[in-house]
Parts: C-alpha cells; sequence; structure tokens
C-alpha cells in the first residue's frame, strides 16, 4: 500500500512517524553492525585462593551417588559466586584445574582432600595454545580410565558445565589462540560434553579490525574441519561466519537453515540484514513463517524503515496474542501496522486496545482499514465499525481524501457501500410487510430481560443491505433468542453502548438471513 507525496504529508500532521527513541534505533543498528569487534574486559580482581578455595568446597556433594561412580558437584554454585569479566587470569588458571582435578570426581564431604592439592599448585604460569590442547586431551584421558566401560553420554552429563572451561579459556587466551585450540578439539572429534552452546564461547570477537584478517583465516581453516565433522552442530559455522564477518559464507550458511528447517536466531537475523538489498528481501521472505520476536522489528526499522513492514505486520498477526508484539506495534503509526492491529482486535485479548490504538491514528487507520472490507476476515468488521464511527464523528472528508490517495483499489467499492452510503438511525424500521414470518412470531412484544441487559442501549441494527433496521422489540427479541440458545454470556461480554453492531457470531448470523 503506499500514499502519495500530499496524503503523506497530511498523514505526517495527524501523528508522528513512530514513538522508538534514538537510544533504541541506535541500539539496533549496533547489534546488527558487522565487523563485530570487541575489546577485552578489564581484569580488575584480584586473586584470593583463601576465597576460591571456599567457594569451591561450597559446590561438594554431601553423599556417594548410590547409581553412578561418581559424585555430583554442584557447579551453579561456583557460577553464580564468580565474575567471569573482572576475573583475572591467576583465579581463572585455578578454576581450569579445580574443574577438570581428577581426584575431585570421586570425592564427596567425607573424603575430601583435592582442595589441599589445588592449594599447592601455583597459577602464574602462562601455558601455550599447544601445552593447553595437551592439557584438555590429557584430561580425558583420565576421565576415560577412571570410568571405563562408561558411554559417552554419561561422561558428557558428568561434565554437566563444559561451558565453564570454555568461559576460563576465553580469559586466558587470545581470540586467535582460541580459534587454535577450537580448530584442535574439533579436529581431535572431542565430544566429552563440549556442545556448540560451549565452544561458542571460544569464537571470540576481533578486538580491532588489524587483528580481523588473520582470524578470518584461521576462521576458514575451522569451518573446513566442522564441514567433515559429525559431532558439532551448525549454529558453530553460522556464529563462526558472523563473528569473523565472512560475508561470502553467509548465503550457504542461511541455505542450510533454509534446508534444515530450522527457525530465525541471532546470527542467521544479521546475516539476512548484512546482505546487499536484493538479498535481504529475498531471505527475509524465505524465513517469513519463522521471522525473529518483536524487539527485531525495531532493529529492522533502524536499518530499513518501513521498507518490509508488510513481511513484519504478517509474522505479528501470525504471532497474536502476545504481549510483546502488541506493545512494540504501538509504538508505530503506518496503514500496515493498522492493519495487524485490526486482526489483533478481531481475535485475541488486546480487543480494546487495539481498537483504541487505531482510533487515534487518523488518516493511517484509514488507509489501513480500507482494504480489510474486501475480504472476509474478522477484521473486515472492525475495519466497518471504526469507520462508520468516524463517519458518524464528522470525519467524512478524511475518509474520501484518504481513499482518493490510495494507489490500491482494493476496498474502494466496499467502502462507498458499507460506510459512505450508510446512515446512521436513518434507515427505515422493518414492517409488517417486510418483516419475515419467523421474526414476527418471536416479536410481537418486547421480552422480559435479564437486569443487566434492560439498561443496555442496543446500537441501531440493520438489514445485511442496510435497507431497514430492526425495532426495540426484534433486537431485544433476538437477544432473547440467543439467550435462550446460551449464548448470553457471550452477548454480555461483547455488547456495546457504541454505533456499530453487536460482535457476536451468532448475531451476525442472524442478521445475515434477512
Amino acid at each position: 500500500m503506499s500514499l502519495n507525496t500530499s496524503l503523506k504529508s497530511f498523514v505526517d500532521t495527524i501523528s508522528p512517524y513512530h514513538e522508538v527513541s534514538q537510544e533504541e534505533l541506535q541500539k539496533g543498528e549496533k547489534l546488527l553492525t558487522l565487523p563485530r569487534l570487541e575489546r577485552q574486559s578489564k581484569r580488575t580482581a584480584k586473586f584470593d585462593i583463601k576465597k576460591a578455595l571456599k567457594t569451591y568446597l561450597d559446590g561438594m556433594p554431601q553423599g556417594k551417588s548410590s547409581w553412578r561412580p561418581y559424585t555430583d558437584w554442584n557447579y551453579s554454585t561456583w557460577s553464580q559466586q564468580l565474575d567471569f569479566k573482572k576475573m583475572g587470569k591467576e583465579e581463572a588458571r585455578f578454576w581450569v584445574h579445580a574443574y577438570t582435578w581428577p581426584s575431585r570426581w570421586t570425592e564427596y564431604k567425607d573424603n575430601i582432600t583435592s582442595h589441599e592439592e589445588l592449594a599447592k599448585l601455583d597459577y602464574t604460569k602462562e601455558k601455550s595454545v599447544k601445552e593447553w590442547c595437551a592439557f584438555l586431551d590429557e584430561k580425558d584421558k583420565e576421565l576415560l580410565a577412571l570410568f571405563a566401560g562408561q558411554s559417552t553420554h554419561d561422561l558428557g552429563l558428568f561434565l554437566q558445565s563444559p561451558w565453564f572451561i570454555c568461559e576460563l579459556l576465553a580469559i586466558l587466551l587470545t581470540p586467535s589462540e582460541a580459534l587454535d585450540v577450537m580448530i584442535h578439539v574439533v579436529t581431535s572429534q572431542r565430544n566429552l560434553g563440549y556442545s556448540s552452546y560451549t565452544l561458542n564461547r571460544l569464537i571470540m570477537p576481533a578486538r580491532d579490525e588489524k587483528e580481523l584478517p588473520e582470524l578470518q583465516d584461521k576462521a576458514r581453516k575451522l569451518l573446513a574441519v566442522l564441514s567433515t565433522s559429525q559431532n558439532y552442530h551448525a549454529s558453530i559455522v553460522e556464529h563462526t561466519v558472523v563473528t569473523y564477518n565472512l560475508v561470502d559464507e553467509f548465503t550457504s550458511a542461511l541455505d542450510v537453515a533454509l534446508e534444515a528447517k530450522k527457525r530465525m536466531n541471532n546470527e542467521l537475523y544479521t546475516m539476512i540484514q548484512n546482505l546487499d538489498e536484493e538479498g535481504t528481501e529475498t531471505y527475509l521472505k524465505k524465513f517469513k513463517s519463522t521471522l525473529y520476536g518483536a524487539p527485531h522489528f525495531i532493529h529492522e526499522f533502524a536499518l530499513h524503515d518501513y521498507k518490509h513492514i508488510d513481511l513484519w505486520m504478517s509474522f505479528a498477526v501470525y504471532n497474536k496474542g502476545t504481549s510483546t508484539w502488541f506493545s512494540t506495534l504501538s509504538k508505530f503509526h503506518h496503514p500496515a501496522v493498522v492493519t495487524a492491529m485490526a486482526h489483533l482486535a478481531a481475535d485475541s485479548d488486546y480487543r480494546s486496545n487495539a481498537e483504541d490504538y487505531i482510533r487515534k491514528q487518523g488518516a493511517h487507520a484509514v488507509a489501513g482499514l480500507i482494504p480489510l472490507l474486501a475480504g472476509r476476515s474478522k477484521a473486515k468488521h472492525v475495519a466497518i465499525d471504526i469507520l462508520r464511527q468516524f463517519k458518524t464523528e464528522g470525519l467524512e472528508e478524511l475518509i474520501t481524501t484518504t481513499r482518493d490517495a490510495l494507489e490500491d483499489d482494493t476496498g474502494k467499492n466496499q467502502l462507498q457501500q458499507l460506510v459512505l452510503d450508510w446512515d446512521y438511525q436513518q434507515k427505515p424500521f422493518l414492517t409488517k410487510d417486510n418483516t419475515p414470518d419467523w421474526l414476527a412470531k418471536i416479536s410481537k412484544k418486547k421480552p422480559k430481560l435479564p437486569d443487566w441487559l434492560e439498561s443496555t442501549q442496543f446500537p441501531p441494527q440493520f438489514l445485511k443491505d442496510h435497507s431497514a433496521q430492526l425495532t426495540e422489540a426484534q433486537v431485544y427479541s433476538l437477544v432473547k433468542l440467543l439467550k435462550d440458545q446460551g449464548n448470553s454470556h457471550t452477548l454480555r461480554g461483547n455488547t456495546r453502548s457504541t454505533q456499530g453492531s453487536l460482535h457476536t457470531r451468532t448475531w451476525r448470523t442472524l442478521l445475515g438471513h434477512l
């Protein structure tokens, strides 16, 4: 849907283009900006061996497991007490040893001695990449020897938190060194709990653009190894190509994700937004049914304004009823957003709020509602009611001005018939001559209704062709009929005292036969 220049100017005087802060837009742009560069955190925490050992002991098991040969240490106790952003290298080395200490694997409260051995080690000594790789291999061998006969799955469960090791290695290694370790881990087919989620922590962004080319070369070596490995998920590939800005690999990674029917994620979304204009639109359409959540709509807007609005609005309707989507859409003023809100108003818990939003949109509301008049969705009735309300409030000129400015003719003929030619309370009442026999039979006199309906002032109810309207007795008779059918709870929740029609499917079905 497009508006001509004169109407756009007219619309802009009615309401702002959007209500998204500059800070939100800048954040949206930053999240999708490539290449990713990241300065390493300042390591300000001093290593306190006594404090570290106390934290270590806080995670020890109270007793020996009765069904497996290793004890169940509480690693979450450690991670909750540690500040990885400020942790220095000495403390990081301590926790690598603490996590992999062989005797700990069979210790519990009554026989623990590993803390005494850990207190004697020197944590000031640096290790090279080769030494770290050898260290990890050695720990795997010790674990396998200690628990010979245990399945790889069980050993992976034993490790429980292998991300802990990668988090610590990210402190101890440079981005280039971390990639070397990553390549070694994947090449050696290590699989003792080192999932893609875990290993992604070793894919560290470049610290500046000068470092990026070296990392890109190593990243391509990693991709080559990953292509022959069966143990690692595609998310590692996605994370690698995005982190090191391997643009030429984006489309192949996206195609693999599509073939695997993956839902959209942060990495795929970032790739799509960093393709050329044609590529971005192509892949947004291909991933249409799995587009990311409402916050990503703001990211999209930060980069492309309203260019892909129809795709995002169709996704918003597909995920109707979510509070995040509703609050996000409320910040934008555009005909396509009005259309989405009409669908939400027709079939969600946000009916009242969605209609309030639409009524405040002026020409945006008219432009977004008119195309709905040509369809058969529930949103059509919302559009009819709101446009008729605009007319009764003296906004007929706004409706016709907006209609004339629309290049798309969808809904224009229906607008004339259902809204512009409609006259509020100016149609003749049904008479004996044109009242259907069944309606005449049930409406000879005004029926007795419950107290909650007696005080209700019903809006006028018209025939399908709007040639006449029902008398008060006929309206009350239909309400009585619906009540007897067990639909009084539906009417009670939806009857309105404003202009328009009763929003009840059964009610409309009855009127449709008149």
